[in-house]
C-alpha cells in the first residue's frame, strides 16, 4: 500500500499542472476568505458601515437563504403576532416607506414604530426599522437601485442565514404592497421568499413580468410632488361635508389634546437618524401648538428649551416662505393683468380694423348699387334724374356691348329685360 501511495504521489508531482487553473483556484479561496471576514458582525448597528464590507459583500454572492414577508393590514395585534408565531419569526425588519419628513405613519397606532419596537422587545424578537421607498429617495424602485437599498437587502440576507427573518409591509396581500419589489430582488439574486398569509400559511413568491402601474409610476409622481412642494403649490386636503359639519367641529373641540412626552419620544429613537426625525417632529408639534393655542390637537410636554428654539426657527421659515409665495402670486397677477390689457388692446385694434374693412365693403356695395341703378335708368329711358341717366349711358359705352340688354345682364345680373334702345355711339 505504501508503494502504491508513493507511486501516486510521484505521478502527481510529475504531472504538469495548469498555472492559470491554480491561480483561479487560489483567487476563489481568497474571495471566500474575504467574504467570511466581511460577514463578521454582532448584529447591531450597520453591517455595511466599512468600505471593506461594501467591497466584498453582495446579495448575489452571499449564501442563499429563505426570507419571509408579512403585511399587517388591519389585523389585530393578537392576530398579527399569532401569524408571525406560525412561521417562528425571530427577526423583524420594518421596510415600510416613510414620507418626505422621514416619518412613518400607520393606519393603526398598534403598528407604529414605537409600538412595534416595544411589542417585539416583550416577545424576544429583534426589531429594526430600515425603510425602503421613502419619498426623498423617489419611491421603492429608485431606492432599491441605490446603495442604501442594496445594503438593506444584504443585511436582511445576513440575518436570514442565521435566524428566521421577515420584512414587514403595510398591506396584507404582497401583490398590493411595495414589498413585492423587495421580494423580487431577493428572488433575482437566487434567494427564496415566502409570503406569510393572514391565516398563518405561506406561499412562495411568484416573479412578476412587469411592475404594477402604481409602482412603476411612483418615482414620477414623487418627483412632481417634490417640485410642487418646493414651489409652494401643494393643495390643502379638502374636507368632506361630514368633517365640516357642526357636530364634527364640536366633537373636535371637545376632545382633549393629545399629550406627547418629548423626552419619551427622544428616548425611543434607536439611532441618530431616528433621533433627528423625532426632534424635528417635536419642534413641528410645538410650533403648531403655539399657533393654534387651545385648539391644538397635540401638546408637547417636558419640552427642553432647544425644542422651543427649533419651533421658533420653523415658524420664521414658514412665515418667510408664505411671504415669498404671496409676493410671487402678486407678481404673477400683475403680469397676468398686463397681459390681459395688452390682449384686450390687440382685440380692440383688430375689431376696429375689421369695422373699417366692413365699412369699405359697404361703401363698395353702395357704389355697385348706384351703378346698377344708373344702368337700369338708361336702359329704361328714365330721364327723371339726368345725372343717373348720363352715368348709365357712360357705363353702357364703356362696356361696348352689342345692345343694352347684354349690358344690363352684365351689371345687374338679370335685373333688366331686353334692350329697348340701341347703343349710342
Amino acid at each position: 500500500a505504501s508503494a502504491v501511495l508513493a507511486l501516486q504521489l510521484q505521478a502527481e508531482d510529475e504531472a504538469a499542472l495548469d498555472p492559470t487553473m491554480l491561480a483561479a483556484q487560489f483567487q476563489e479561496y481568497e474571495a471566500q476568505f474575504f467574504k467570511e471576514d466581511a460577514e463578521q458582525w454582532n448584529g447591531h448597528g450597520d453591517l455595511m458601515h466599512s468600505p471593506f464590507k461594501r467591497e466584498h459583500l453582495s446579495l448575489e454572492t452571499m449564501d442563499k437563504a429563505t426570507v419571509f414577508s408579512v403585511g399587517h393590514g388591519d389585523l389585530l395585534e393578537k392576530d398579527f403576532w399569532e401569524v408571525l408565531q406560525c412561521s417562528s419569526i425571530r427577526v423583524l425588519y420594518d421596510v415600510r416607506p416613510t414620507d418626505y419628513r422621514g416619518e412613518l405613519y400607520s393606519r393603526h397606532q398598534r403598528f407604529s414604530v414605537a409600538a412595534l419596537r416595544a411589542q417585539c422587545r416583550t416577545r424576544g424578537i429583534f426589531y429594526k426599522s430600515m425603510p425602503i421607498g421613502r419619498e426623498s429617495a423617489y419611491g421603492t424602485l429608485a431606492h432599491l437601485a441605490s446603495d442604501e437599498g442594496k445594503h438593506t437587502l444584504i443585511e436582511l440576507a445576513w440575518q436570514a442565514t442565521r435566524k428566521r427573518t421577515a420584512f414587514l409591509g403595510r398591506e396584507e396581500s404582497w401583490r398590493d404592497d411595495p414589498r413585492l419589489a423587495v421580494a423580487q430582488e431577493f428572488v433575482r439574486a437566487g434567494h427564496i421568499v415566502e409570503h406569510i398569509r393572514p391565516d398563518g400559511g405561506a406561499e412562495a413568491h411568484e416573479p412578476v413580468a412587469e411592475w404594477p402601474d402604481w409602482l412603476a409610476r411612483e418615482e414620477e409622481r414623487l418627483r412632481l410632488l417634490e417640485k410642487k412642494r418646493q414651489a409652494g403649490e401643494m393643495e390643502r386636503p379638502t374636507k368632506s361635508r361630514l368633517d365640516r359639519s357642526t357636530e364634527a367641529v364640536a366633537m373636535s373641540l371637545a376632545r382633549p389634546a393629545e399629550e406627547v412626552d418629548a423626552m419619551e419620544e427622544m428616548r425611543g429613537a434607536a439611532n441618530q437618524k431616528e433621533l433627528v426625525v423625532a426632534q424635528r417632529k417635536l419642534a413641528r408639534y410645538q410650533r403648531k401648538a403655539d399657533e393654534k393655542g387651545a385648539m391644538a390637537k397635540k401638546v408637547v410636554t417636558n419640552v427642553p428649551e432647544w425644542i422651543h428654539e427649533d419651533a421658533r426657527k420653523q415658524a420664521e421659515w414658514v412665515a418667510s416662505k408664505k411671504q415669498e409665495k404671496e409676493e410671487r402670486d402678486k407678481s404673477g397677477a400683475a403680469t397676468a393683468e398686463a397681459g390681459a390689457a395688452k390682449a384686450g388692446a390687440a382685440v380692440a385694434s383688430a375689431a376696429a380694423a375689421s369695422d373699417d374693412h366692413a365699412c369699405g365693403e359697404d361703401a363698395a356695395l353702395d357704389v355697385a348699387g348706384d351703378k346698377d341703378a344708373a344702368l337700369a335708368a338708361y336702359l329704361d329711358g328714365d330721364r327723371s334724374d339726368e345725372k343717373r341717366y348720363l352715368l348709365g349711358l357712360a357705363l353702357a359705352q364703356e362696356l361696348q356691348l352689342a345692345d343694352g340688354a347684354e349690358a344690363g345682364d352684365a351689371w345687374s345680373e338679370g335685373r333688366c329685360c331686353a334692350a329697348q334702345q340701341p347703343l349710342v355711339e
